[in-house]
């Protein structure tokens, strides 16, 4: 059987920390230290471990706020041009993971800290309640797909023993976000094993490790998003069609794994770009791939996408017959977004001395509860394995003659692309290739 997929995931954390060592107040650990009780899991749809919980949604995608799906959108594009204003070459972040995991964390923030964090988000027109009820749905209905596409979210948090957290932020956290609340000295030996078993559970065994080392001392808490995502193409690419193809990227010519299609797919024809949409099986999310013209530098051509645009854009897609190429890549990054988040406006957050997280913890004094990393491990793989089955699948129902290719793309120059739950128009996953043979 031969399953054309992508695999992707994304890890967030966001550590907490004191200026005073706070082990030593003479508090009782917080209460949560059971988890929820494990969810009933399927197997994965490209044969991994079993990741994502099927169950009955609770709600459907209408029932997600679209003030949240517009907020996320700016935010991804705004956290987009952060990294690559930092970074040169490929990137692949989730937007969504971060989103969640500064939500998770705005709950214990106050005045102007809390101010900040939702200004930075974009959620600034919203209430705290629209907030939580709107993550509530949103992730419920990204993790009640398809049998052909696998999403699974996992949020925890892990809190040092001795500190005293407020119930409020901690019950708000478990009720709205499904997370677990694990109590525990983060400056032990055993610490980093605990979190990284979480992690490697979470994340399918793709991201094994978050911590080589114990906490520092000041740190209080470490928040953790992870995000898993597994499924088929809608339309497969063959295999016999993948062939070697030259890829111009901005050091010069390499070679490229390309793989084709001849497909009835969503397609524009934009001012200086094409792009195409691919489905994955069910048609409830698909890659959405710009390639800028040959002419156009791609770091150029991203400086005309924000969120206006992109929603212009995903208006614009019409039905059309022609052939794709696209080629195989894999990447893996760990990156820091302190100053991405501190060059949004969330600095405050970040400073020792200003922030205000006096919902988060019962800390007094010189006890300033502040963020002290917030960081993201990533991974995507698109490719092709396994033998011959998955060819009815690019049957198009409906068509009795070959049709004209009105359009070829092929992305063998640096390119765009997205992950986007079709239903809710949620951004999962964003990222870019310059070079798929370092990816």
């Amino acid at each position: 059987m031969i399953l054309h997929k992508i695999a992707a995931l994304a890890l967030t954390a966001a550590l907490a920390a004191s200026l005073a060592g706070c082990g030593a107040n003479g508090a009782e650990p917080a209460d949560g230290e059971s988890q929820p009780a494990a969810p009933t899991v399927t197997p994965s749809p490209n044969g991994g471990e079993p990741t994502a919980p099927l169950q009955q949604a609770r709600f459907a995608p209408a029932d997600v706020d679209p003030r949240l799906i517009e907020a996320q959108t700016r935010f991804a594009f705004d956290v987009y041009r952060e990294l690559s204003a930092r970074e040169a070459g490929n990137r692949f972040f989730s937007p969504i993971s971060l989103s969640i995991a500064l939500a998770m964390t705005m709950n214990g923030a106050e005045g102007e800290t809390l101010d900040a964090m939702k200004r930075t988000l974009a959620l600034d027109a919203l209430e705290d309640d629209e907030i939580q009820s709107g993550y509530e749905a949103l992730a419920d209905v990204l993790m009640r797909g398809t049998d052909g596409i696998q999403v699974a979210l996992a949020n925890s948090l892990w809190a040092d023993e001795g500190v005293p957290f407020r119930e409020a932020f901690l019950d708000t956290n478990r009720a709205r976000y499904d997370a677990a609340v694990e109590t525990l000295d983060l400056q032990s030996a055993e610490a980093p094993e605990r979190i990284n078993d979480w992690v490697r559970e979470k994340t399918n065994g793709k991201i094994d490790k978050l911590l080589d080392d114990p906490l520092d001392d000041n740190s209080i808490l470490l928040l953790l998003n992870a995000i898993y995502f597994d499924a088929n193409w809608a339309s497969p690419f063959r295999e016999d069609r993948t062939a070697v193809r030259p890829f111009d990227g901005p050091n010069g010519v390499v070679d490229a794994s390309m793989m084709f299609q001849e497909e009835t797919l969503p397609y524009l024809d934009g001012d200086g770009f094409q792009a195409v949409r691919l489905p994955y099986a069910g048609h409830e999310a698909s890659m959405v791939v710009f390639v800028p013209d040959e002419n156009v530098a791609l770091d150029d051509w991203m400086k005309t996408m924000n969120a206006a645009s992109w929603t212009r854009h995903m208006n614009a897609f019409t039905p059309t017959h022609g052939v794709v190429g696209l080629p195989k890549f894999q990447m893996e990054q760990d990156f820091p977004l302190n100053d991405a988040l501190k060059n949004l406006g969330m600095g405050v957050a970040f400073d020792d001395k200003a922030a205000d997280f006096s919902r988060m913890t019962e800390l007094t004094g010189n006890n300033t509860v502040f963020l002290k990393q917030v960081q993201q491990k990533t991974f995507v793989d698109v490719q092709e394995q396994g033998t011959v089955a998955a060819a009815v699948t690019s049957v198009e129902v409906g068509v009795v003659s070959a049709p004209v290719v009105s359009f070829e793309l092929e992305a063998n120059r640096p390119f765009f692309f997205a992950i986007r739950d079709d239903r809710t128009g949620a951004i999962l996953f964003m990222g870019a290739v310059y070079d798929p043979a370092t990816a």
